[in-house]
This record gives structure tokens, sequence and C-alpha cells, in this order.
């Protein structure tokens, strides 16, 4: 599950894997739960549903530039104040 970058509310699926994880649970027969060990299906509960953190993948950065307009000085705000504009990389 990645939601780096998702528009959806992080609780929300958050709630969505936990119910997931709840009915799946409920799901059990009692044979299934007789016959593993505890630790067996905490570990198959856990692989199936455990949130993991997105990774960066280094191999693919990069670093990209394009000629444009710059201002050709800072300003305090520039919402307000337009400052002149050269030629530069963006």
């Amino acid at each position: 599950m990645s939601q780096l970058f998702s528009s959806a509310d992080l609780n929300v699926a958050f709630k969505n894997v936990q119910g997931n994880a709840d009915a799946a649970i409920s799901n059990f027969s009692d044979d299934n739960v007789l016959s593993y060990s505890a630790e067996d299906l905490t570990n198959s509960v856990y692989e199936e549903f455990a949130v993991k953190a997105p990774v960066v993948d280094e191999a693919r950065i990069f670093t990209d530039w394009a000629d444009g307009f710059v201002p050709e000085y800072m300003t305090p705000n520039p919402n307000y104040q337009q400052a002149p504009q050269v030629r530069g990389r963006i």
C-alpha cells in the first residue's frame, strides 16, 4: 500500500485496512485457527495487511531544467511587487 502521493485521507485508508484485517480474522474457521500456531496466524495477518512505508527509488532520481524567464532580483513580496524578467534556467 503506497499512499505517498494519494489524494485520499490517510486516516480513511488506515481504517479501511484495519476493517479488512478485522473481517479476515473474523472469517477464520475453527479448523484454520486450531491447525496453526498463534505466531503463524499473526505472521500471516501481518504479511497480508501490514501498511508498508513508501520508499524512494534512488536509481530513478534525476534533475531537470528548462530555459525560461525568471525575476531579475528578489522582491520582499513577489505577489505584490513584480521584478523585471530576464532569461534564465528554471
